[in-house]
């Protein structure tokens, strides 16, 4: 049963990162149904879909709220941005939120580094017409980070990297 909540988890992440591509909102809807996701996880098997306790997922859901709440504050970044990390944090534990931060990082990176390019004209026969295009009109609209994190909770959960020694790994060498 843990697997198929494994996969509807790695689902409403990739239904919200299409969300964020698209219309650049995180709706509270998807969130409640995170949540939602969460709690049917415990009543089935009693744990989350990842084999976290109760406790670590409560813990990551505050860890995942706190941890970027400053950056809604000071406008660096959307609520629904915030509140699809906390939610995050409840569905996979505390421990899968440092990968998903990281890799999540990573992707925008690179998806802002294309955005750069594309506004400058620079992916001009590099790529095809419709993605520079699309790219560099994502500059107008801001950088859809809930769709990196969705692919590093993603990433996060299905290569097991929500295991405190892993993630020590990960992070230290």
């Amino acid at each position: 049963m843990t697997s198929w909540f494994l996969l509807s988890a790695a689902g409403w992440a990739l239904f919200g990162a299409g969300s964020d591509l698209y219309d650049r909102r995180l709706p509270n809807t998807l969130n409640a149904l995170g949540l939602l996701l969460a709690l049917g996880c415990f009543a089935g098997s009693g744990v989350a879909c990842n084999q976290a306790s109760f406790g670590q997922c409560l813990v990551g859901g505050v860890v995942g709220l706190l941890a970027l709440l400053p950056f809604w504050f000071f406008r660096l970044m959307g609520a629904g941005d915030v509140k699809f990390f906390a939610v995050m944090g409840t569905l996979g534990g505390v421990w899968i939120l440092p990968p998903v931060f990281l890799i999540g990082s990573l992707i925008a990176a690179v998806l802002a580094f294309g955005i750069i390019l594309a506004r400058d004209g620079r992916l001009a026969g590099v790529v095809p017409l419709p993605v520079a295009q699309w790219l560099g009109e994502q500059g107008q609209r801001g950088l859809p980070f809930g769709a990196a994190l969705a692919a590093g909770f993603v990433i996060s959960l299905l290569t097991g990297l929500d295991h405190p020694a892993r993630v020590a790994r990960l992070l230290f060498g």
